[in-house]
């Protein structure tokens, strides 16, 4: 064997290394991962848990936060009007007093804020459904879990808006907790998946 084979054989040598390095490390990546998703799920089956235990308390304390976040995000536009200067007001003006105002009335009234709280999640859950649903057609692993998860997740926001704004001051904690235990269970079951694979 001469030098230019001998070269050519250990350059495809350290090829199959370097390939090799890499998968270990994707591998571990993955397996890294696959572990703050469990803890995420458990996470989020501990405030599903919570909310289903204490519905009413955790309608007002969700409508507070969000009132906090509004706020936050209202001064947050405020502040770049004033970085931008005075000829740039125009539509974020009006969308910064819009997020104060809901954020200081959920604030101050969180009893009165579960109702439209209520109506805006019951929405949000038909989209997130849907969107697990269309999701779930693109897995190869794990169909199942989202589709159970994304029909679950349509099936509360219909209720919820079927029920509002009468049964807003319960069902709001009750729904957002089933949902929450619902996707924990299926992190849970996603990240075990994941951990088998990079095994």
């Amino acid at each position: 064997m001469d030098d230019s084979q001998k070269v050519e054989v250990e350059k495809e040598s350290d090829g199959v290394v370097a390939a090799e390095d890499l998968k270990d490390a994707v591998r571990k990546q993955i397996h890294g991962s696959a572990g703050w998703v469990i803890v995420f799920g458990i996470l989020e089956i501990i405030a599903g848990f919570f909310a289903i235990s204490y519905p009413l308390l955790f309608g007002e304390a969700l409508a507070s936060i969000v009132g906090f976040v509004l706020i936050f995000a209202g001064v947050a536009q405020f502040m770049g009007l004033i970085r931008a200067g005075s000829g740039r007001i125009g539509v974020r003006f009006f969308i910064a007093v819009f997020y104060l105002l809901i954020g200081v009335v959920l604030v101050a009234n969180p009893v009165s804020g579960v109702a439209f709280l209520t109506f805006i999640i019951g929405i949000f859950f038909m989209v997130e459904g849907m969107g697990k649903l269309l999701g779930a057609f693109e897995l190869t692993n794990h169909k199942a879990l989202l589709l159970i998860n994304g029909l679950c997740s349509l099936i509360l926001g219909l209720i919820i808006l079927s029920g509002w704004p009468r049964q807003s001051d319960w069902i709001l904690g009750l729904l957002v907790g089933i949902n929450l235990m619902m996707s924990g269970f299926a992190a849970i079951g996603i990240g075990r998946g994941l951990k088998k694979a990079s095994e």
